[in-house]
């Protein structure tokens, strides 16, 4: 058994192997780990950081002997890529090489981890690809051919790169595929279909047996079977098969150059996503069906690549989770049962799906619930929470510590404005690096849509956001002071410019996908615009509760610390601007602190609100 221990929230790890033969022995510690996999049963490989905390280097690792022996399998000298570790089916690891918009992936043999990486298909601007393996055929979800939302290809293992990659799930309108799991028999894909969560089930063995038909047919129609082949056309096949995988780049670079022209004119033709070339057998997907009220759907604990059954679990704001077993051979979507909640009735509650137009005429979702039977009379407190960035879905499950607010008559909003990721990559898209400034107009919308809506009035609606949804906070304070009841913002990133302005300082350098390289004069206008530390004004604050970290690797710790004193500076009312520091608890909290450290926020919040309610009723 190997796992890895953060000793002081640095995300530099020890990894522990210990024999569970028995009873439990500590066998070895390696040093100066972040991401592990087993290959077979005697070797393990994991990732090292640089100076900078970049996962930069794969090690191999042999049982019982010295860490100073082992064996470097890859270094990655991009500094704007990250080398991170994963399994497929037992037989392979995965070593993914990743920048914000671009991938490359090899493959280590676990039966002979001795055996040279195999490289999948080498690193092309813009093409993002990630790999899962069985039985011989590499299934890859990628955004390659223009597909933003991604598309599922598959190619034979002995000849893997793009030249080889066949659609089998093309892109779908309104749908983005956020995650991929294979298993021996089924793939299993975790979409967002018009913004909601969804699962869909695609039977690999129906697939291949439909594609063998198929190629039969055209055997039989064209005559030119395996079986009819002669030994020298047989000899010339095994040959080519040899030379696209033994110098796979100069053949992929043609390919994409070929895929590239092909695209740019569908473009130029007006061609749409459901206009590009698709597989000739179109897949069966199985969407499964959830209750209406579904808005969170995780996969659970699903190890077994033969497995017959799909562990899943399902939640909304105001449903505590649901466990479901889908099986795969009958299609049956089984529930196990509910996490139980004493008290508590999901049916007294409103939970709703809004649409907010923002200024320049999106349509921005937002997620609302409050007590059932609540006049909309303006008279609410209302707790908003955003994030906004990375392509990441601002989480739509269920967390019991709301009902501390909800019963108390608070209204609490979820906005989930560009640069997440509820509606695809091309949201995100529309919310980083140039188009950043939509994040923030599109939170003053959800912020306008509340008040006007009489959901809660001017004044009333404390903001709440984490780490990058710090920087949208930030700027919301600067822009709106006097509307706010109150903010929260954890880590947060709060000295935007600085940060990206200084490439030698952790992660800067990676993270100019996501927010623009500020060598772009166009790009670091628009980060003075936004940077809230730069834009600090006097004014009359509300109260602000802000934390951070001395051991987080990802917002370090001066940044919150600067713009906190500089706020203090420039603070002309009476509300606290507060910072709670940590030496040891990173970037993350430990997941033993996290009620209490909601219920500090949430007494926060309530004490802003009675201090309001006491001086307007004065």
């Amino acid at each position: 058994m190997a796992y890895t221990v953060d000793k002081d929230g640095s995300e530099v790890f020890e990894a522990r192997l210990q024999s569970t033969k028995g009873s439990i022995i500590d066998l070895e510690t390696l040093a100066d780990v972040m991401n592990i996999e087993w290959a077979g049963n005697s070797a393990l490989v994991y990732t090292q950081p640089d100076a900078q905390g970049r996962p930069f280097r794969v090690m191999k690792h042999r049982l019982g002997e010295q860490q100073e022996k082992d064996v470097c399998l890859l270094q990655e000298d991009n500094e704007d890529c990250f080398l991170a570790l994963a399994m497929t089916d037992g037989a392979y690891v995965t070593i993914n090489s990743s920048s914000k918009t671009a991938s490359e992936v090899h493959l280590l043999s676990c039966a002979n981890p001795d055996q040279p990486l195999k490289l999948v298909q080498p690193r092309t601007a813009n093409l993002e690809y990630f790999v899962s393996h069985s039985q011989g055929q590499l299934y890859i979800l990628t955004n390659a051919n223009g597909a933003a939302n991604y598309q599922l290809m598959t190619a034979p293992l002995h000849t893997p790169c793009s030249a080889h990659w066949r659609p089998l799930v093309p892109e779908q309108l309104g749908t983005a595929v956020e995650d991929l799991e294979v298993y021996a028999s089924h793939a299993v894909l975790y979409e967002r279909q018009q913004g909601r969560p969804a699962v869909s089930v695609l039977n690999l063995l129906a697939q291949a047996s439909k594609a063998a038909e198929s190629q039969q047919h055209a055997a039989g129609v064209f005559q030119d079977s395996p079986a009819a082949l002669t030994s020298k056309q047989q000899q010339t096949a095994h040959v080519a098969v040899e030379e696209c995988n033994a110098v796979p780049t100069s053949q992929c670079q043609q390919h994409e150059l070929e895929q590239k022209k092909q695209h740019q004119q569908q473009q130029q033709a007006g061609a749409t996503t459901a206009e590009r070339p698709q597989a000739a057998q179109q897949p069966q997907l199985t969407t499964l069906s959830f209750p209406s009220w579904a808005l969170s759907i995780q996969p659970g604990a699903n190890p077994d690549h033969h497995t017959r059954t799909v562990r899943l679990h399902v939640a909304s704001p105001v449903h505590p989770q649901h466990v479901y077993d889908y099986h795969l051979d009958t299609g049956q979507l089984q529930l196990l049962g509910a996490e139980q909640l004493h008290g508590h009735d999901p049916e007294q509650y409103v939970c709703q799906v809004q649409y907010v137009k923002a200024a320049d005429g999106t349509q921005v979702p937002l997620t609302v619930l409050h007590k059932k039977g609540m006049p909309l009379n303006g008279s609410h407190p209302a707790l908003l929470t955003v994030y906004g960035a990375y392509g990441i879905s601002l989480e739509t499950g269920f967390e019991p510590e709301r009902l501390v607010l909800l019963d108390r008559g608070w209204v609490i909003a979820l906005a989930h404005v560009r640069g997440g990721g509820e509606l695809g990559r091309r949201w995100h898209a529309a919310g980083r690096s140039l188009h950043k400034m939509n994040s923030l107009t599109d939170l003053e919308a959800c912020l306008d849509h509340l008040l006007q809506q009489g959901y809660s009035r001017k004044g009333l609606v404390g903001v709440q956001a984490a780490s990058a949804g710090g920087l949208l906070v930030g700027a919301l304070l600067n822009r709106r002071p006097h509307d706010l009841l109150a903010a929260i913002l954890r880590v947060p990133f709060v000295d935007f410019l600085t940060s990206m302005t200084q490439p030698e300082l952790p992660l800067t350098v990676h993270e100019y996908g996501e927010w623009g390289d500020p060598a772009d004069p166009a790009v670091l206008q628009q980060m003075r615009e936004l940077c809230p530390y730069q834009n600090i004004k006097t004014a009359e604050y509300p109260p602000v509760l802000a934390t951070c970290s001395a051991t987080d690797p990802r917002v370090p710790v001066w940044g919150p610390a600067k713009w906190v004193a500089k706020s203090r500076q420039h603070q002309i009312g009476p509300s606290p601007i507060l910072l709670l520091s940590s030496s040891d608890t990173g970037h993350y909290a430990h997941e033993a602190d996290l009620l209490e450290n909601s219920a500090l926020e949430y007494a926060f919040l309530i004490d802003a609100f009675q201090k309001k309610h006491h001086i307007n009723a004065k």
